[in-house]
């Protein structure tokens, strides 16, 4: 375990020193329409740049978001699960600093993120770093915790 933990700071070391990006590229593909969306690799650390890159692919991910769930119920996540319109979609969508993709078989997830990339999936980093996230789906989504 420690020698496993030293090699990961070694590597989010250099990192840092050498301006090494943490995000990696993924092509995101729902029904006919793709999309490259940039995301944090789960074993690196994002650097000062990397914020800057997600939020510049904020506008394009959304675009892909709406052209893509036209004819879905959108459902915002939290303690309960609570159906929401495109305006609710928009509203959060221009508070968020960034915006994050994933696509199920049936169901789309956009996360609409604030603060510090390596914080904003966790709860306790709530209000500085947060992020709100929206399931479309033709009914009930079947996964809820995203």
């Amino acid at each position: 375990v420690f020698a496993y933990q030293d090699f990961r700071r070694q590597i989010h070391d250099y990192q840092r020193d050498h301006h090494v990006s943490g995000i990696v590229w993924r092509t995101c593909q729902f029904m006919e329409l793709a999309v490259q969306v940039p995301e944090i690799h789960g074993q690196l650390i994002p650097i000062d740049a990397d914020k800057q890159t997600l939020m510049a692919a904020k506008a394009t991910i959304l675009d892909f978001w709406y052209k893509s769930t036209k004819d879905m119920l959108l459902w915002l996540t939290g303690n309960t699960l609570k159906q929401i319109a495109v305006t609710d979609v928009q509203r959060l969508a221009s508070k968020a600093e960034w915006a994050e993709l994933d696509v199920g078989q049936s169901e789309l997830y956009l996360s609409l993120c604030w603060g510090t990339p390596q914080e904003c999936h966790y709860q306790w980093s709530w209000p500085d770093s947060w992020c709100e996230r929206v399931i479309a789906a033709k009914s009930t989504p079947t996964l809820t915790k995203v």
